[in-house]
């Protein structure tokens, strides 16, 4: 519904049978070094009438938001305004509803973490002029992830078990759990990099450039105690272009800074895109 309230006067205008909430104490995001992600998306699964698919709109009347809106004119995803102490969430229109419903997600952790309320007059800040703007974002991405996709299915994929006894969660798996609870394949994979600390896990998507090389798009994740930009490697070219529409288990050579890595996975190419899921690293 462009440009226009999505709540209602009275309230969020809820998909799910509606319940009386009592608006709950908000605590403000100031102790930094104890952040605790999934202990607060469990205070705020807590709002809602069914835990495993949360009702965000019940969540957002719980926390007083006044409005809900969308403006396709919008230059960011979301953003939450603080309006005489009442939180207001617009939305830019023409997400894909797995991605506007992370956003709405993402905003929710900053009303409940009172981001951006600078002064008892309840007025928003600028991003630039507010401290600790990176980590406030940071803060809110790890909450809607924990919102969206509970610990146990994050558990369920780590502990996948193949036919041969390996324990290698596949593409298919990540599109399988997205689809469950509604969110992209990169909400999940990010989910389950952070849950699994033991583990390499990368979703990379590759393209094709005009000349045939393919180079690295997107990547969510990164190899441990590594920062560099990954390089695809122009040998595995043949290989890349081998994989079909289907899944399937590829080994290709990657670079990352001055090391050369084997990364070993899944993955499948629809016409000059690729996805790949990395769960094995090795450096060669």
């Amino acid at each position: 519904m462009e440009g226009a309230n999505v709540m209602g006067n009275s309230g969020p205008r809820l998909t799910g049978p509606e319940r009386h909430l009592n608006r709950i104490p908000m605590t403000p995001g100031t102790n930094l070094g104890a952040f605790n992600a999934p202990a607060i998306a469990d205070s705020l699964r807590g709002l809602t009438a069914d835990p495993d698919r949360p009702n965000l709109y019940e969540i957002a009347q719980a926390l007083g938001v006044r409005s809900i809106t969308t403006d396709s004119y919008l230059d960011r995803l979301g953003h939450t305004s603080w309006y005489g102490g009442s939180p207001a969430i617009v939305l830019q229109g023409g997400q894909a509803p797995s991605r506007q419903r992370f956003t709405l997600a993402h905003e929710l952790a900053h009303t409940f973490l009172r981001h951006g309320r600078t002064d008892d007059s309840g007025l928003s800040a600028a991003p630039a002029t507010r401290p600790h703007f990176r980590r406030e974002e940071w803060q809110a991405d790890s909450v809607a992830g924990c919102l969206l996709v509970p610990e146990y299915a994050v558990a369920r994929l780590r502990d996948h078990r193949n036919d041969d006894g390996s324990s290698i969660a596949t593409l298919a798996d990540i599109r399988q759990t997205a689809a469950t609870y509604r969110v992209s394949n990169s909400v999940v994979a990010r989910r389950l990099s952070d849950f699994d600390q033991s583990r390499h896990w990368l979703l990379i998507n590759l393209k094709r450039l005009p000349r045939g090389h393919w180079f690295t798009w997107r990547i969510i994740g990164r190899l441990r105690g590594i920062d560099a930009v990954m390089e695809v490697l122009e040998s595995n070219d043949s290989i890349f272009d081998s994989l079909s529409d289907r899944d399937s288990s590829i080994v290709f050579l990657a670079r990352f800074g001055n090391h050369i890595f084997q990364l070993s996975g899944s993955g499948n190419r629809r016409d000059d895109l690729i996805l790949i899921l990395v769960d094995r690293v090795r450096r060669v």
